[in-house]
């Protein structure tokens, strides 16, 4: 079983890994930038 929002009990075999994969990258991308964003809102505050 795989947990997930919106079907919470879904089989792992019924699970669209490309698109899993996918979505993750593109999380990803955002976390990167969202950090970038806090490092320099700190730096500007001189906290860093």
């Amino acid at each position: 079983m795989v947990f997930s929002c919106f079907n919470q009990d879904q089989l792992l075999d019924e699970v669209d890994f490309k698109a899993l994969f996918q979505r993750l990258g593109q999380q990803s991308v955002q976390e990167k930038l969202t950090k970038q964003w806090i490092d320099h809102c700190l730096h500007q505050l001189g906290a860093r």
